[in-house]
């Protein structure tokens, strides 16, 4: 099986639009980071976990409408055993303002 380390994903989301930022489409993964780059005033976004690519409902969420400063950079950082994908899963993001850059880190097994 091969295993690819690094950047998984990147999305700049439109303001409030609920966005695929990573989708797996076979194998494993395992995320140990999102980071959250906000280019403009101060916003909110949001991650969610869709298990299967499960139509988006609350009890996905892994920050929900979590404050970003104007001009800052949040890491969204998984425990030491990182946040575990299978085939199917989707990994999802939203920006209130539009000017926030998500980058997805972990690794892929295949």
């Amino acid at each position: 099986m091969a295993v690819t380390y690094g950047n998984l994903a990147q999305s700049y989301p439109t303001a409030g639009q609920l966005v695929t930022l990573y989708s797996l489409s076979s194998g494993n993964a395992i995320i140990s980071a999102v980071w959250v780059c906000n280019h403009g005033a101060a916003t909110t976004f949001r991650l969610s976990h869709a298990i299967g690519g499960a139509t988006d409902n609350n009890q996905q969420y892994l920050a929900y409408d979590l404050a970003v400063e104007a001009n800052e950079t949040y890491m969204f950082e998984v425990p030491s055993t990182g946040l575990s994908m299978q085939g199917g899963d989707v990994l999802r993001c939203r920006s209130g303002n539009g000017v926030c850059s998500f980058n997805v880190y972990g690794q892929v097994q295949t």
